[in-house]
């Protein structure tokens, strides 16, 4: 139900940054200013915005998944957008109404055409450059270490090197070569243990590519005690719509419930804990 509230106002900002978009693109270049060039830029963008609807009504295809990534990716810049217009636009607003009595050097240059192309290419460079450090950023993975004294006996055991991993999400942008890089950086702590805290899959089993594979990368885990995982809440094969999903409630969780997870799970020498400790 979010989804549904939080759907129009998802459009009049894509109608904001649409617009805004536009204005700088006129500013740049008369080519702009055609009509029809202004109508394909609007075919194009709606086609993207869109692309969370399309990935979610197509159906399990190429096409699909290539809709999936288009949107997951899109979110992203969506909201680095959000920001950076916002920002600019606010300072714009209150240089331009409440300090309009406030004078400095190039207040005239600001609010003239070759201000707004400045103002637009700067945050188009912002824009674009935290986009791609995200994307490159996902696909590095970092470790953070902590000691965490536990007041409690364990026999002869003085200490417990515990890996702690969770929302994998793997699925539509996380697959094999992310799930290398992670087996890599376990093995490398010299585990006595090693825990996945939910969210491993990304609601669609049928996301992941080569699950075989996967399943072998993951089994190269080194632990002296194993690896354990408990689900998460996209553990399930629930319908999910930028980010929210469709469970209706009362419904049996079985029917929710993918066995091929669970299958996975095993092949990749995984123990789940469910209700259990």
């Amino acid at each position: 139900m979010a989804a549904i509230y939080l759907a129009p106002f998802y459009l009049l900002v894509c109608v904001y940054i649409l617009l805004r978009s536009l204005h700088w693109f006129q500013v740049l270049h008369t080519v702009f200013q055609n009509v029809w060039v202004c109508r394909g830029i609007g075919l194009v963008y709606l086609f993207v915005v869109f692309s969370i609807l399309i990935a979610f009504m197509a159906p399990a295809s190429g096409f699909r998944r290539f809709m999936k990534l288009l949107s997951n990716y899109w979110l992203g810049v969506l909201m680095y957008t959000l920001m950076t217009l916002g920002i600019a636009d606010g300072l714009r607003l209150l240089l331009k109404y409440p300090l309009k009595n406030f004078a400095f050097p190039g207040r005239e240059l600001l609010f003239s055409n070759m201000g707004t192309a400045v103002v637009g290419a700067v945050c188009a460079v912002i824009i674009s450059t935290v986009s791609i450090y995200g994307v490159l950023s996902a696909g590095n993975i970092h470790t953070t270490k902590y000691n965490i004294s536990v007041d409690k006996k364990a026999g002869n055991m003085k200490e417990l090197n515990v890996v702690l991993v969770a929302d994998l999400h793997l699925g539509y942008n996380i697959g094999c070569k992310q799930m290398e890089q992670m087996t890599e950086k376990i093995n490398k702590q010299n585990p006595d243990l090693v825990v996945v805290a939910g969210d491993i899959f990304d609601n669609e089993y049928d996301a992941i590519r080569s699950p075989e594979r996967l399943a072998k990368i993951l089994r190269s885990i080194k632990s002296t005690y194993g690896v354990y995982a408990c689900w998460g809440n996209h553990d399930l094969n629930e319908a999910i719509l930028a980010g929210f999903t469709f469970h209706h409630k009362g419904d049996d969780i079985s029917n929710v419930k993918d066995p091929r997870m669970d299958e996975f799970l095993r092949k990749s020498n995984i123990k789940l804990l469910e209700d259990e400790s």
